[in-house]
């Protein structure tokens, strides 16, 4: 049965999905730290867009086991935005908390958090920076990073959960 669903349901199962996606992710980069690749070269790229490419088919089996319907392009635009402005707040608190206040301690461990709770966030940032090392910090590239980081992964969780289903119904699947 397909329902409706609010943007904190939503919300709810794309941060069960996220960690899901972040626990291979995480084993992904461990079995190829294990072989020793190089995550300076391209292939870090191709390796980051697979860990990011799997929040398409989470979100499509969740949508299917929840049984959800099509969302509103409202109800998308939120169910994106929920995870996306938690994810910012997370970073922003983390970085002023580093550089603003005595806590720096604190804020250091929230960022570094992110590699265990959104490795796929945490890859892209950390390739940015690699790639950004002999220029000047901050550069607008880092901030596109940086909100990509926060936004790809609900998007393209969204995304998945929209995918159409195969219909057991239609013409060319009826047995007769």
């Amino acid at each position: 049965m397909e329902g409706r669903v609010l943007a904190r349901g939503r919300a709810r199962w794309f941060f069960a999905g996220h960690l899901v996606v972040t626990a291979a992710s995480l084993l992904l980069l461990l079995a190829l730290g294990a072989l020793d690749v190089n995550v300076e070269d391209r292939p870090a790229w191709v390796l980051l867009g697979v860990m990011l490419a799997l929040y398409v088919p989470a979100g499509w089996i969740t949508a299917r086991w929840q049984g959800w319907s099509r969302p509103t392009p409202g109800e998308g635009v939120r169910a994106v935005l929920l995870p996306a402005l938690t994810a910012w707040a997370w970073a922003l608190t983390g970085w002023g908390l580093v550089t603003l206040t005595p806590q720096s301690e604190v804020g250091m461990w929230m960022l570094l958090s992110t590699g265990l709770f959104a490795t796929p966030s945490f890859f892209l940032m950390l390739l940015t920076l690699l790639h950004l090392a002999t220029e000047p910090l901050w550069q607008p590239v880092w901030y596109l990073a940086m909100g990509l980081a926060g936004l790809l992964p609900p998007l393209l969780f969204v995304l998945g959960s929209i995918l159409p289903k195969r219909r057991l119904t239609t013409a060319e699947n009826v047995i007769n």
